[in-house]
């Protein structure tokens, strides 16, 4: 389930964390190992920071996103809906959408 706006659930933060990971190794181990040395204390303290604003920054993205992902809209402005329709009720249903449009004619 997505998390409503101004608020966090465990899925965000295991994500947050995964999205840590990524850009840490991506931003310093990578590129070290790439060059053919091993990263430097230096090297993996500049990959921890980019990581960790990596996770913040994904982390301050979904606090501020409602659950239908549009960011600084609360849950009470959303009034879009989905509608999930069993495939052997469209029939059904198609006769009934048809139904009312003939009696608004």
């Amino acid at each position: 389930m997505k998390s409503i706006f101004l608020s966090l659930n465990l899925n965000d933060l295991m994500k947050g964390c995964i999205v840590a990971i990524f850009a840490a190794v991506g931003m310093a181990i990578i590129p070290s190992l790439e060059a053919g040395t091993l990263p430097t204390l230096v090297m993996l303290q500049s990959a921890g920071v980019t990581g960790l604003a990596a996770g913040l920054a994904y982390l301050l993205k979904n606090f501020l996103s409602n659950s239908a992902n549009k960011p600084f809209v609360s849950e009470k402005d959303v009034t879009t809906r989905e509608i999930t329709v069993p495939v052997a009720a469209v029939p059904a249903v198609q006769a009934t959408i048809q139904k009312v449009s003939d009696a608004t004619k």
